[in-house]
């Protein structure tokens, strides 16, 4: 069986900020951005998403990007666990096909928002 890290042909960055994502049909906050890539991204939150579902998303961010303060997003709920212990969901998306401008501005968030630590300071 193929692990999910295989299949992945792009890097996802972790962020540092709290990215709201909501679901842009309902107004409903499904959680807040985890991780992004090029190709999808993981939401983690407090409700359980449909896999296989297409949704239409918008990511807030914290601070305007190129005076940009949203991202609309077409996604697809790929997979989807729970963690008991935590109280939490996780959800894989992968994104639809995305304008220039919007993978632009998806590399601009793994850029400005990328979770890193510096092993000097450990």
């Amino acid at each position: 069986m193929e692990k999910k890290a295989d299949r992945r042909r792009t890097r996802r960055v972790a962020v540092f900020e709290a990215f709201q994502v909501l679901d842009t049909q309902t107004g409903e906050l499904l959680g807040y951005l985890r991780d992004i890539s090029p190709k999808g991204m993981m939401v983690v939150g407090t409700s359980a998403l449909v896999t296989e579902r297409a949704y239409e998303l918008v990511i807030v961010l914290p601070e305007p990007i190129a005076n940009v303060y949203q991202l609309q997003i077409e996604a697809t709920c790929r997979w989807h666990t729970f963690d008991a212990r935590r109280g939490f969901h996780e959800s894989g998306f992968q994104f639809g096909e995305l304008a220039s401008h919007d993978k632009h501005l998806v590399e601009q968030i793994q850029g400005d928002y990328e979770f890193s630590v510096d092993e000097r300071e450990l």
